[in-house]
């Protein structure tokens, strides 16, 4: 992996990972698999074109599962297994760097106008909120402007809609319906997905094909008898239980 002006490149070799819940996962990437968590009965799929998203850290994969299988088990579903799922890259893949230097959502809308990618318009839609990007015509306006009074105040706002922390903004971009604008965009301009933050332990890896990937790799684990897993659980639970104190 090495890192290029605005972009990050994956090189041969570099590894991958993502969790899935269940056990039953096809031997091929598939572009109309849908987790069964990210599935809406108001929107439908939330990655409804079919992108693949991966981390770096097999820790990061292993803890979103932990974090999955909690979620379910609160909602009533009790899942017994989950899925670890490996690859390797096998030719360099050039993404959009949304994360090196970028510390806020206001700072990646910056970014992302000042290199030509202006997601502030109608065909962006913050389905976490239920409002368009759109709202934040006057706020983008505000930011760039060479006043710090104005560029301060629309900093708190834009982070406010996009909730600053955990940033929401990387993932919301191809959530449902945006997903194929933002592709259309990140492929007009030679990038073959984007690197955002949503996890500590490792950025987020969006990639919009697979046709640079080796086929999946996935390791099977039995929930309830995998110690780390066990571990990443109890941590989730006891924050819970801190948060509601």
């Amino acid at each position: 992996m090495r890192k290029e002006e605005n972009s990050i490149v994956l090189e041969p070799g570099d590894k991958l990972y993502r969790y899935d819940l269940g056990e039953k996962l096809d031997t091929e990437w598939l572009t109309d698999y849908s987790s069964p968590e990210y599935s809406f009965s108001e929107y439908g799929p939330k990655n409804k074109i079919g992108l693949f998203f991966f981390y770096n850290d097999i820790s990061a994969a292993k803890n979103t599962l932990a974090q999955a299988v909690y979620n379910q088990k609160k909602m009533g579903t009790i899942y017994n297994y989950g899925t670890i799922t490996s690859c390797q890259v096998i030719d360099d893949i050039r993404l959009l760097d949304l994360e090196a230097g970028l510390s806020s959502c206001s700072d990646k809308i910056r970014f992302l106008h000042q290199i030509g990618l202006n997601v502030i318009t109608e065909l962006f839609y913050n389905y976490q909120f239920k409002r368009p990007f759109s709202e934040l015509q006057n706020s983008l306006e505000d930011l760039l402007s060479t006043d710090q009074s104005l560029s301060s105040a629309a900093e708190n706002v834009i982070n406010e809609f996009f909730y600053n922390f955990p940033p929401l903004l990387g993932q919301s971009l191809t959530d449902f319906d945006n997903g194929e604008v933002f592709k259309e965009m990140l492929e007009n301009n030679e990038f073959e997905g984007y690197v955002f933050m949503e996890d500590f332990i490792s950025d987020t890896y969006c990639l919009l094909s697979s046709d640079k990937i080796t086929a999946p790799e996935h390791e099977i684990i039995d929930i309830n008898s995998n110690e780390e897993l066990q571990k990443f659980i109890a941590s989730i639970e006891l924050n819970e239980k801190l948060r509601k104190q």
